[in-house]
This record gives structure tokens, sequence and C-alpha cells, in this order.
């Protein structure tokens, strides 16, 4: 009896919850996913960023920048220059000097005038969103100019850009120089994880690319147990994982 008595004294509630609680958690759906998406040949046609570059340049400033152009292409031919150092030169020779509002002004013109139809690629599209229909937070990562991106980023439903971005100065002015390093590579992986604040990337989570400036990201993708897209020239998509990155050409 005393065994009897020292039964019904133990309160089986909590141990009841948590049975149906571990139950439940086996049979419910799975939590939303972290979804990486490059842009330039991912999501949209070719390089939008020198396309931007070329929307803004103002026709009395070309004779000045074509000098300032020369010297680069001469510098970065002799090895005095990383492609990095070289973007960074040919953005700046067009920016220098203008203030972000007008800057702004021409990336949403940009997307309003450029980045809309046939620019962009129907089977990644779709699968945008298919993500956003699942509730997955879907994050857009670019070594192109975050100063137009954004405007394309928000109006299809991206929760944030991790992109290239202008320094600009304390008069609000273009500084001609990238504001940190070009997000490229390794600088996407690293610019992820420090928006994530996170050491590692989200598990299950899923990456889309299709350059050498998105191996880091997919790479770093799979490594935790996600899926990597590699978007081919022709915009269809075929699994990372099956693909051999000697083969590759970014």
């Amino acid at each position: 009896m005393a065994t009897l008595c020292f039964y019904k004294e133990i309160n089986i509630t909590p141990f009841i919850l948590l049975s149906l609680g571990f139950m439940t958690s086996l049979h419910s759906s799975p939590l939303h996913k972290t979804i990486f998406f490059d842009f330039d040949g991912t999501l949209s046609r070719g390089d939008s960023g020198w396309r931007f570059l070329l929307f803004c340049l103002r026709l009395r400033n070309i004779p000045r920048i074509l000098l300032c152009l020369l010297w680069v292409l001469k510098e970065f031919f002799l090895g005095k220059m990383d492609k990095n150092k070289f973007k960074e030169c040919c953005f700046g020779s067009v920016f220098k000097g203008r203030s972000l509002k007008e800057i702004f002004y021409l990336g949403e013109r940009f997307v309003e005038n450029r980045l809309q139809g046939n620019v962009l690629l129907v089977e990644t599209m779709q699968r945008l969103e298919k993500h956003k229909a699942q509730g997955d937070r879907c994050i857009l990562v670019s070594a192109s100019l975050g100063e137009y991106l954004q405007f394309w980023a928000a109006k299809n439903g991206f929760e944030t850009v991790i992109a290239t971005r202008l320094e600009v100065g304390l008069d609000g002015r273009a500084t001609g120089r990238f504001k940190g390093k070009n997000c490229y590579g390794s600088q996407k992986v690293v610019r992820i994880l420090n928006y994530l604040k996170e050491e590692k990337f989200p598990k299950n989570s899923v990456a889309y690319g299709n350059s050498k400036g998105d191996f880091e990201m997919l790479q770093a993708t799979l490594e935790q147990d996600g899926k990597s897209w590699f978007v081919l020239p022709n915009g269809k998509v075929q699994s990372w994982k099956e693909l051999s990155r000697k083969n590759l050409k970014g």
C-alpha cells in the first residue's frame, strides 16, 4: 500500500505534457528556412552592376571618367591592381562626389526601368516565389551595389540585402571608395554570418548562385546540411553538390 501511495503522490501531468509535446514535434511541419540568393546571373541575366554604372553616367563627365578608366585599365593589366580594386576605381570614377540621395534616386529609377520583365530568370524567380509562399526568410547577397538592389529586394519580398556599398562621407557624398570590401567570394560568407550574428550558417538553409563568387556561400550552406543550387548560363538550376567545381566556369 505504501508503494501505491507513493505513486499517487507523483504529479504526472508534466510528463504527459512533455510526451505530447515530443510527439507533436515529430509530426509538426519543418521550421521556415533561410534562403540566400545571389542576384546577377542567378535571378537576373547578365551583370546589373555595370549596367547601373552606365545608367548613372553624366555626359559632361565622360571625358574625365575615360581618362580615369584608362589609367585604371593600365594598372590592372600591368598586374598592379586586383579585380576588387579595379572595380572600386571604376565605380568611384562615376560616383565620387555625388550625394547619396541622388544615387538612391538613380537606383530606384534603374530598378523600375531596367530590372523588370525579361531581364529576370524564370526558374529562379519561381523558386523565390515558392520560398516566400512557404514563409522562408529570403536574403539577397550580391557583389553589386546595394544602393540600387535594396529597391529591387524591397519589391520582391526580401528580408534584407547584403551587398557591396559605397562609402559616404560626413557631407553625405560618395568618397569614391567602397564601404569595406567588395561583397564577393569569402566576403559573402563573412557578411552573412555578421548579419545573422552566428558562427555558422543556419541548419537546412538553401543557397543559389552562378559563379566563382558564390562558391564559398554555396559550400558553407552544404556544410550545415543545407541545399545549394547552381544556376547555369541558360537559367536552368542544378544541384551544386552534384557538380564538380573544377568543371565550372565563374
